[in-house]
């Protein structure tokens, strides 16, 4: 997980790696590196999910693996936190000691700007087209009964068409608005549907990306159908 959320991060990231240190060759858990404004950082991560908390003497180990091998940063990410010493052993140094809901906090920026945003903007394209307020031009082209069932999903799918332009590129990056608070709050009234029950439920913005994507493709799929009927 922790080198999913790095690579979603637009990190180059390699997992079980060895690397060369002045003193000696060395296996990390997971090794990424990123470029920003032509330098590259280098970020080693040590995951321990242990029943029990992890020693100093594991921080004094990976210190000295970073410092030697001279990467900009380290992780240790326990499931079962630190025991007493190992936060000081930490002190001063560029090693993080942290869980793994803390270790998503703070690359969540990270994760939006280069997963989140482009994944609800690019995925959801097709969708976002279909429940516009302006028809598509093959619309004119259905039957009455056609253009009234288009009608009804429309109304069906408008709401959660507006999350997702809520969640795009162009309102987030472009226009600058902050993403919508979670969990999600409907924003229409009738004779808009309400948004699906998971979408309002989800609080973490994978979760929500993985509801509205499953929601879109199901809609796609029906106005694909009645586009047939032409």
């Amino acid at each position: 997980m922790v080198a999913r959320v790095l690579t979603e991060c637009g990190m180059h990231v390699e997992t079980e790696k060895n690397v060369t240190t002045v003193r000696e060759l060395v296996e990390i858990d997971v090794y990424a590196e990123e470029v920003s404004d032509g330098r590259k950082n280098i970020i080693l991560c040590e995951c321990k999910h242990w029943k029990s908390a992890v020693p100093k003497t594991i921080v004094h180990a990976f210190r000295t693996v970073v410092g030697d091998f001279g990467a900009n940063k380290g992780y240790i990410i326990s499931s079962a936190g630190f025991q007493s010493g190992a936060h000081e052993a930490a002190q001063n140094t560029n090693i993080e000691l942290v869980t793994w809901p803390e270790f998503q906090s703070l690359f969540e920026p990270a994760w939006l700007k280069h997963f989140f945003i482009p994944r609800m903007t690019d995925d959801l394209d097709e969708f976002g087209t279909l429940v516009e307020p302006l028809r598509p031009e093959w619309y004119g082209d259905l039957p009455q009964d056609g253009k009234a069932a288009f009608d009804a999903l429309l109304w069906e799918y408008i709401e959660l068409g507006v999350l997702v332009m809520d969640c795009s590129r162009y309102m987030t990056t472009v226009l600058g608005k902050p993403l919508p608070s979670l969990p999600i709050a409907s924003k229409l009234r009738p004779p808009a549907a309400p948004l699906p029950a998971d979408v309002i439920a989800a609080v973490g913005y994978r979760e929500l990306y993985e509801s509205v994507l499953k929601h879109s493709q199901k809609a796609v799929e029906k106005f694909r159908a009645l586009r047939e009927q032409r």
